[in-house]
């Protein structure tokens, strides 16, 4: 077992308590090269800015692998499950762009770490906005390609699929606009098609 197994569910609870989660607020520009400037004006970020803060926190620690991920859904339409990248985006002739999503969620952010405590480990993820609990290996679904890279990002999206702690169930993939093409109440555009998760029944 490795030691990462207690550090990042107590980063989990720090992050939390300390900034806060809010998809729409990124990390601000004048602290990208130097996170730990972001606690000097707190406030709620989004998954991909705390997993800077955090990945930065694993570094000093010596876990000098860690650094952050992201995790596109996808639909296994036409052999996709590359969620590296995502699915292409739709543009039905309406002049909007639309982007798989769950739950308005874009793509899934996370710490990637191999863990040096684990033999021949390779790199693994942890989710803190939902709480994975877990360090998340390589999924057990037939993934195309069949790299290290999309078989862990894959992994981190069908663990937020089926999280217990997701406040509404996650069982379909919705099409969306992006954050900024937003209707006259400030909510995105989404196609009423409900695009069912992983096509090949897979949810490990």
């Amino acid at each position: 077992m490795s030691d990462l197994t207690s550090i990042l569910p107590a980063m989990q609870v720090d992050m939390e308590r300390t900034f806060g989660f809010d998809a729409t607020r990124h990390i601000n520009p004048e602290y990208q090269d130097n996170v730990w400037g972001q606690f000097d004006n707190l406030h709620p970020l989004d998954c991909e800015s705390v997993f800077g803060i955090a990945a930065a926190e694993l570094q000093l620690l010596g876990y000098t692998t860690a650094t952050v991920g992201k995790a596109y859904p996808t639909s296994g339409q036409f052999g996709n499950t590359d969620a590296t990248v995502g699915d292409p985006p739709q543009i039905p002739g309406d002049g909007h762009s639309y982007f798989l999503t769950f739950a308005i969620n874009y793509f899934e952010g996370f710490i990637s770490v191999s863990p040096p405590d684990i033999a021949g480990s390779q790199p693994m993820a942890y989710t803190i906005f939902e709480d994975s609990g877990v360090l998340l290996g390589n999924t057990a679904c037939n993934v195309d390609p069949q790299s290290v890279a999309n078989k862990v990002a894959f992994r981190v999206l069908t663990s937020s699929y089926t999280n217990p702690h997701n406040i509404v169930p996650i069982t379909y993939l919705t099409w969306a606009t992006a954050p900024g093409d937003v209707d006259p109440s400030g909510s995105v555009y989404t196609l009423l098609q409900q695009v069912p998760l992983p096509l090949n029944g897979c949810l490990n």
